[in-house]
């Protein structure tokens, strides 16, 4: 199905530029409350910006149905590798809503083609993907739906949440960033080109990270290197200062062995982990040739766990 290829392609975009290494506006008030966790990224910046579209056309390569889709996408004038941007949300359960937002999205008559070309590719004549007024019928909605917001943005969701959507694309109902996730959001720089945010497992807030609530996150691709900063809120500052001590005592005791795990070290030197009040952050920086220092000593099996 069209869009849960697209969907994996876009995840293993998301996923590469980690390997190497968004100002979400409006979009992100499509995700409706009760989500866990969220995170958009711009993925044309990401392509054009991080300097991998060579890599990201060799991986699709290997994936037939995901080149389909994009192929078939670009006939009818929807540019995958130029959405302006991506954003999704979910539960650690099933539910799950995504936003795509890029020229020519949401026009019915392109939605429409893609239907007809992927029948085509298929020899089918079930539809896949039928346009009824704001609505989009995604398999014949078993297991997802749609909704058109205008022709630059399109919403789709687990049936699960199909309900709640339709009420935020109405202009009703409560999104994440305004209810349960809107600490989490405010830890995450929106502006970057990766950025994800969401509450922190109970199982997970144990040891050094006792009373941890939330965490969110970015990554800056600018130049083709990568900044990351991440940021966790704990519910007493007093745990955000022992945590980042503890993280500090930890990373001072590796750091001597960076070098002969084949870390540059001025991506090392560049590594902070500070508190302030109940805030930890944890911020790193590499470069355009560390990136690529990486990446060589990864394919020459020379990284730990790689």
């Amino acid at each position: 199905m069209l869009f849960r290829s697209a969907t994996l392609a876009i995840s293993a975009a998301l996923a590469l530029s980690a390997c190497k290494g968004g100002g979400a506006g409006a979009a992100t008030k499509y995700i409706p409350d009760g989500a866990e966790f969220i995170g958009g990224m711009q993925l044309s910046k990401v392509v054009n910006e991080g300097g991998f579209k060579a890599e990201l056309d060799k991986a699709l390569e290997g994936e037939k149905k995901a080149k389909e889709a994009f192929d078939a996408m670009k006939g009818c004038n929807i540019d995958v590798m130029g959405l302006e941007q991506f954003v999704m949300g979910g539960t650690q359960k099933e539910d799950f809503a995504f936003v795509l937002v890029g020229a020519g999205v949401g026009v019915p008559a392109n939605l429409t083609c893609i239907n007809d070309k992927m029948k085509e590719m298929k020899g089918s004549e079930k539809d896949g993907i039928v346009v009824d007024g704001k609505k989009i019928k995604i398999d014949e909605g078993k297991d997802v739906g749609g909704f058109i917001v205008d022709d630059k943005t399109v919403v789709v969701a687990s049936t699960s949440w199909t309900s709640a959507v339709e009420a935020l694309v109405g202009g009703t109902g409560k999104s994440a960033v305004d209810g349960g996730l809107k600490d989490a959001v405010a830890l995450a720089d929106q502006s970057k080109h990766i950025w994800f945010a969401g509450k922190v497992p109970a199982e997970a807030a144990e040891g050094p990270a006792a009373g941890l609530t939330t965490a969110g996150g970015s990554m800056d691709m600018s130049g083709g290197g990568l900044g990351l900063s991440i940021k966790g809120k704990f519910d007493a500052a007093d745990k955000a200062t022992a945590a980042a001590t503890a993280a500090n005592a930890g990373f001072e005791q590796v750091k001597p062995m960076a070098g002969a795990m084949g870390l540059p070290q001025g991506m090392v030197d560049s590594v902070k982990i500070e508190a302030s009040g109940d805030v930890i952050t944890v911020s790193a920086k590499a470069s355009k040739d560390d990136l690529e220092a990486l990446k060589k000593k990864a394919m020459e099996g020379g990284l730990p766990g790689m």
